[in-house]
């Protein structure tokens, strides 16, 4: 926009006047001086006024063509107008009018004709170079066809306007300053008479100053904003135009929550609707066997709940479709069975898994694809500890009755014949004979498994963790004490192989530094392993024997979390896999679980805080989940319905789509957001699909073996521990965490 100028106009205006008043003797012209001057300087203010008035009515129409809503109207600090917030277009400023003399100023305005605002001046089109008049918004592009771009559209253009410096008359521009023209409108109020001359030698007397004429204002109309209206804000302009901006009209569903349902009963609830909405159709729910019927007529919905409940079923998430013919949104809510989940559906799970052995295998099922001797040799004899662990974490929703199987399990471990890591193993810190970590994996009679050696960090902080919360719920009792003796041991031992840079090595050493596996565990920290570690070390920093070991776990643990928040990926914004400890090389493959496990090892709101105060990210557990999303959600016709071990995005693990339904929830309780909640509602839903009345869900949805991406393959078909435990703890309660006690 070029700016006009007035730098002549102080000294035409000024020499004219001074010849007006007598050229003989001395004469001071002092106060007319000034009045030329404050004049000047009303007049350079009163042209900004007028080009910024312009500006904002050019904002506003095109916010009232484009069927904006305003959102908002918030009287300015100083009295001078109110600022309007559109829901799309921002906010547009609206300055008070004032009532100036007439002719002080052209009366720019607008009309309105099949939709579109064109500009005006006094009461005439203002038209452009061609003789058209002259649109308040620019013109659309035309769509292109296939193969063939479209046409862009056209800038509007806001007409300017200027004084004079000459004539001081108002001049126009519709070309944005490159040509004016004048629109014959003084600026000023009438110039004074000269006075009197005087005698040859006098002054003659002064003549009085013209008046001054008030600036009016061209565009607004005093007290031109009309807020008074339930559906729309009136604006009027100066020539009495007046334009219409649709309030934004709150709208939804109201009605009483229903009840439980029994088997196979229905209930039929009243609804009111507010705010013009029309509900367009029921559009999802997570559950087998409800079903939802409308009868608009009535405003009745009639839900119907399924002829048995299962662990799958017995409660739903309904979500409608409403709109008010101009925007949709989602209104969802639970319903639920009259079926309380009694431990023994637990108990059932863990029997299933034991077949009479003192720990349960990892897998159940036909083993006709399962050629490796290895994982035959796991599928057949072995359980893998952190399996177990998750196990003992969902039995102990319910102790009272599965204190039995959770008195064999812990008894087994510490009873258990070679499963530690003995003589062939070296912690930086010795520790004494028999208390190193069990192994990875060991046989399902608590003895050795052939060839899985492997005493990993991240299994044996879970069986800490699972042992913190026996000890605490079982306190003062033989299976409570031998808990604890676990537990201490274990957690001794992850103290044993913290590095000085905090991080927890994911083994101790080996003689062949693990070359049979092609990874020196060693050497290496997981981000999973230190996550899991956490729990354990919390539990012991505040129930260890003395005050020196409390002590001595704390700071552990401080050191532990603050090197894994060091973990942050910021360009990807995700937390890294892992970390060569020799190499200082960071490992940044994407890992699940290292997202949803940080929420759920630190709680959702603390590490919003940390993330906060240390990378300036805002919500970070909900950006770390839509993130997860983004690089490994996998979806189907068009939904999310679980997630991936990494980045492939094609393969639902339920182990780990669990552990994102249980981050979401602790997520959602901390604050609402719509992605999440049907992220959380569709993944749960086809989670609970795949399993069986008893609970039982596979490792994958892959009908083969697939790699996971971090070091081991999948097991396909057979019912996995670990999937069916990670299971209830979304569908059991929604407040379990289970890396909390």
């Amino acid at each position: 926009m070029k700016a006009p100028h007035l730098n002549r106009f102080f000294v035409t205006l000024a020499t004219t006047c001074l010849l007006l008043t007598g050229s003989c003797g001395e004469y001071d012209d002092s106060e007319l001086r000034g009045q030329i001057a404050d004049l000047a300087s009303r007049l350079t203010a009163l042209e900004a006024k007028v080009n910024a008035d312009i500006s904002e009515l050019a904002r506003l129409v095109a916010a009232v063509e484009a069927k904006d809503y305003v959102t908002g109207v918030t009287a300015l600090s100083d009295g001078t107008g109110y600022e309007i917030s559109f829901a799309k277009n921002g906010k547009v400023t609206i300055k008070h009018g004032t009532n100036g003399l007439d002719g002080q100023a052209p009366r720019i305005s607008v009309r309105e004709a099949g939709g579109v605002y064109y500009w005006t001046i006094d009461g005439n089109d203002i038209t452009d170079k061609d003789g058209n008049p002259l649109p308040v918004k620019g013109k659309d592009g035309v769509d292109g066809t296939p193969g063939v771009n479209g046409t862009n559209g056209t800038d509007a253009i806001a007409p300017l306007v200027r004084i004079n410096e000459s004539s001081l008359k108002w001049e126009i521009s519709t070309d944005d300053g490159e040509t004016w023209n004048t629109t014959d409108v003084k600026a000023t109020g009438t110039q004074g008479n000269p006075g009197d001359k005087g005698d040859k030698g006098d002054t003659g007397a002064k003549g009085d100053p013209g008046d001054k004429g008030d600036p009016g204002d061209a565009i607004f109309a005093p007290d031109g904003v009309d807020n008074s209206h339930p559906d729309y804000v009136l604006f009027t302009l100066a020539d009495g135009t007046t334009i219409k901006a649709s309030k934004l009209q709150p709208f939804g569903i109201d009605f009483a929550a229903p009840g439980l349902f029994a088997k196979g009963s229905a209930q039929v609830i009243p609804y009111a609707l507010t705010g013009g909405v029309t509900i367009v159709k029921e559009f999802n729910h997570t559950a087998a066997g409800w079903s939802v019927a409308f009868n608009t007529a009535a405003r009745e919905m009639t839900i119907t709940a399924p002829p048995t409940f299962t662990v799958a079923n017995y409660r739903d998430t309904i979500s409608l479709w409403l709109s008010d013919g101009k925007t949709v949104m989602a209104h969802t809510f639970p319903v639920a069975g009259d079926y309380v989940l009694p431990g023994a559906y637990i108990r059932q799970i863990a029997e299933t898994f034991l077949q009479g052995h003192p720990l349960p295998r990892s897998f159940i099922g036909p083993m006709d694809l399962v050629t490796d001797p290895d994982q035959r040799a796991i599928v057949e004899f072995g359980i893998v500890l952190y399996d177990m662990a998750a196990l003992m974490k969902a039995l102990l929703l319910y102790p009272a009755e599965n204190a039995a199987i959770i008195g064999q399990l812990v008894t087994a471990l510490r009873n258990g014949s070679n499963v530690r890591s003995n003589h062939d193993f070296t912690y930086d810190t010795p520790i004494p004979l028999g208390e190193g970590y069990f192994y990875k994996i060991i046989h399902v009679n608590a003895v050795w498994l052939t060839n899985q050696t492997q005493p990993i960090t991240g299994e044996n902080a879970w069986v800490a963790n699972a042992m913190a919360t026996v000890h605490k719920t079982f306190p003062g009792t033989t299976v409570g004490d031998n808990a604890f003796t676990i537990l201490a041991q274990l957690a001794r031992a992850i103290v044993a192989l913290q590095t000085p840079s905090g991080l927890v090595r994911m083994a101790p050493a080996e003689p062949n530094n693990y070359s049979y596996l092609g990874i020196d565990y060693h050497a290496n920290a997981s981000v999973e392993n230190n996550l899991s570690c956490i729990p354990a070390l919390r539990y012991m920093s505040e129930h260890a024997a003395t005050s020196g070991e409390r002590t001595a776990y704390a700071t552990a643990l401080t050191n532990l979390e603050a090197a894994v928040l060091d973990m942050y990926n910021v360009s990807g914004q995700y937390f890294n896999t892992g970390k060569n400890l020799s190499t200082d090389v960071v490992n940044t493959k994407f890992a699940t679980d290292c997202q949803t496990w940080f929420i759920l090892a630190f709680g959702p709101a603390r590490l919003d805080a940390l993330m906060l105060a240390k990378y300036g990210v805002s919500d970070a557990s909900a950006q770390l989940l839509k993130k997860t999303l983004e690089i490994a959600g996998v979806k189907k016709e068009g939904e999310y319905v679980g997630v991936d071990f990494y980045d492939r995005a094609s393969v639902v693990s339920f182990e780990w789509s669990s552990g994102f339904v249980t981050a979401a929830r602790a997520v959602l309780a901390l604050h609402e957001d719509t992605e999440l909640r049907q992220a959380e509602a569709s993944i749960s839903a086809y989670i609970q699909s795949h399993a069986t009345e008893q609970g039982l869900l596979p490792y994958t949805d892959a009908a083969t073996s697939v790699d996971t991406g971090h070091g081991w393959t999948t097991i396909p078909l057979m019912h996995s521990l670990a999937s069916s435990s990670w299971h209830f703890f979304d569908i059991l309660d929604m407040s379990v965490n289970p890396f909390g006690m």
